[in-house]
């Protein structure tokens, strides 16, 4: 017997704005690269690997460079959302 989500998938994910085109990205992402993990801490150390220390740093420093989100059962990334209270 299968059994069937009725959840929706959500992978966790990051957007790196690099400014550069790469292949293969979720729909909607025009510039820069999704990277997924089993957590958006896993989503950082993988980074951590690929890149310098120095574009580290300055993912870290600029706003909008590394976004938060998911990738859902779609290919789509969704940005989060911090609720404020």
């Amino acid at each position: 017997m299968t059994m069937k989500s009725t959840a929706n998938a959500q992978i966790p994910a990051l957007w790196i704005d690099d400014g550069k085109t790469h292949v293969h990205q979720p729909k909607g992402v025009e510039r820069g690269m999704i990277i997924n993990g089993i957590s958006h801490t896993h989503c950082l150390i993988t980074l951590s690997r690929l890149v310098s220390d120095e574009f580290m740093n300055e993912l870290r420093m600029e706003d909008g460079k590394m976004i938060f989100g998911h990738v859902n059962e779609k290919n789509q990334f969704i940005e989060l959302v911090q609720k404020t209270h």
